[in-house]
């Protein structure tokens, strides 16, 4: 490895001597490498790992899926006390319609405006999501949520037309989603926990 870097180093400095001096008589020559084949071989492995294997031979839900994603997403986000993520859907599992994640505007501070719970400042993620949203899609939506939507961004899906709604954590006041059934939009919890 030290040996290919060296003379790839050698082959850079000497083409840049003859493009500065070409009248010097310095001449390049080509050099070759010769690999074997027990070397290349064991590269391939390394590069090409078996495909995982799901455990115990079952595969994961298209809900498991989804909420996994959201709880990517919501890494993205600066809120100490809550990293929520949003996937919106299409219900046939084809499209990922939109992310969001909790967090200041665009070129914001991304700074806790409070601790009193419930204010920190921060956009919601649903909302960041509705917001990205492609609202010409006639397809139905599913959003999965880390954590259950407040009252505020429940009304806002209600309006943003999705039609179903899964969480895998359980937010202090759950009128949003008592709101979200009365609307009758389909509310799952998925404990993966």
């Amino acid at each position: 490895m030290k040996q290919q870097m060296f003379l790839r180093l050698q082959k850079s400095l000497e083409a840049e001597a003859i493009k500065k001096h070409p009248d010097s008589g310095f001449q390049h020559q080509r050099t070759q490498t010769v690999f074997s084949t027990r070397k290349i071989e064991m590269k391939k492995q390394k590069f090409h790992p078996r495909p995982l294997k799901p455990m115990n031979n079952e595969r994961p839900s298209w809900d498991e899926i989804w909420i996994d994603f959201a709880k990517n997403i919501a890494r993205r986000s600066h809120d100490p006390r809550f990293q929520v993520g949003c996937v919106i859907i299409s219900q046939d599992n084809c499209q990922v319609l939109a992310v969001g994640y909790n967090g200041d505007q665009k070129g914001g501070t991304n700074r806790v405006e409070s601790e009193q719970p419930g204010h920190s400042g921060f956009i919601h993620a649903e909302i960041n999501a509705l917001i990205k949203m492609d609202y010409n899609i006639p397809k139905k939506k599913t959003m999965y949520l880390t954590l259950s939507p407040c009252k505020a961004c429940a009304k806002a899906i209600i309006n943003g037309g999705i039609n179903k709604v899964v969480y895998s954590r359980e937010y202090r006041d759950l009128s949003g989603v008592e709101l979200l059934k009365n609307s009758g939009i389909e509310v799952c919890f998925l404990d993966l926990e």
